[in-house]
């Protein structure tokens, strides 16, 4: 049995983690060696602390055969398994706190040669967020950056898609098994980042559930693969502020979005621009970071308004990239309700505007 085998054996099982894997490749000088330690040795050395440890280690033993045939399946299945010991492990991963010892990966690992950013914010996010996150990982991917996040709903999928629609190369961070797409809905750009895009990462092993834990845990990672973070809408509290916490202490920059002082979704990031992190006005304010590229003004929501008629001008004027009741839009627009309806939805057929809920309307950016 080879080292790398014998990581997997003794990381197959969360009871032994980062830190008792650790510890007993340190004692008994390898991580083949401490297969063969009793659990008695490691009771008495304190590694293995509490009941449920020594079960799992007990358990790997008596199942070291069968989790040997997982593996053999898990590559079959394109599912690549990469360890510290292995070269082409990543390096951002290597020195941050707890790190992790293997990584599943299906596609692609981020290259370490290119700037990467990580790009997070809340889940039930704006539509103006959602633009933005999608707007940013197009214009930094088009830019040759790397964009690295979650697969959640909000601004973690609103910034793969971005990334993966610029035909750049996104990474996902998984709280699952890299064979378990969650949540479901996300499957159409699980599917490309898998196919070419990118890839989807995983220190959980294949088939493992989404518990809250491997999200909170996972957050580590995603931090660890930028070279800088950016938050794009988040409240004061949320699980956005766990990624901060380790982007901060892996030494990293923060980036973060200025939100309205009345918005509960602009709370967090305005915390943190108070605390001092770098305002992000413009995907530039990054490409210059990284010495990429000119400073160049930010094209956000200009578009080319030549196409419109006179009353589709006067409807887009007067919308917003936050959402408008169309009775507002009426009001403000000084036309029927059923002509501005009408109107909005050709503008939506140009792709100007977008529909936002009941009887609500935004620009598009």
């Amino acid at each position: 049995m080879d080292e790398r085998t014998a990581l997997y054996l003794l990381y197959s099982s969360e009871e032994l983690w980062t830190n008792t894997v650790s510890a007993m490749r340190t004692y008994a000088g390898s991580y083949e060696n401490a297969l063969f330690v009793p659990p008695a040795t490691w009771r008495r050395e304190g590694i293995l602390r509490n009941s449920k440890k020594e079960s799992a280690f007990t358990s790997i033993i008596q199942n070291r055969q069968p989790l040997i045939d997982k593996l053999k399946r898990y590559e079959a299945m394109g599912i690549k398994m990469v360890t510290h010991l292995d070269e082409c492990f990543p390096e951002r991963l290597r020195n941050i706190p707890d790190p992790p010892l293997l990584l599943w990966v299906l596609g692609d690992l981020p290259r370490d040669d290119i700037p990467s950013v990580s790009i997070v914010g809340a889940r039930e996010c704006s539509e103006y967020g959602t633009g933005v996150a999608e707007y940013f990982a197009k214009e930094l991917a088009e830019a040759g950056v790397q964009v690295v996040s979650g697969l959640a709903y909000g601004i973690d999928s609103a910034a793969g898609r971005g990334a993966v629609n610029a035909g750049g190369r996104s990474f996902a961070i998984l709280g699952t098994g890299v064979n378990n797409c969650y949540p479901k809905e996300m499957y159409p750009l699980y599917r490309n980042l898998i196919n070419g895009h990118g890839g989807v990462i995983s220190e959980f092993m294949p088939g493992a559930p989404p518990l809250r834990q491997h999200f909170v845990m996972r957050n580590r990672i995603i931090a660890g693969f930028g070279d800088v973070l950016l938050v794009i809408e988040a409240k004061e509290k949320s699980g956005t502020s766990i990624t901060v916490g380790y982007a901060l202490d892996q030494g990293k920059d923060i980036f973060a979005l200025p939100g309205r002082i009345t918005d509960p979704l602009g709370y967090g990031c305005n915390r943190l621009l108070k605390d001092g992190a770098i305002p992000l006005t413009s995907p530039s304010d990054v490409l210059e970071y990284f010495g990429i590229g000119e400073s160049g003004q930010m094209t956000l929501g200009l578009k080319d308004l030549s196409s419109l008629s006179p009353k589709e001008k006067i409807v887009w004027d007067n919308l917003s990239v936050d959402p408008r009741h169309i009775e507002d839009v009426a009001l403000r627009s000084g036309m029927p309700l059923q002509e501005v309806l009408a109107l909005l939805y050709r503008l939506e057929h140009k792709a100007f505007v977008t529909a936002t809920g009941s009887a609500y309307w935004a620009r598009r950016m």
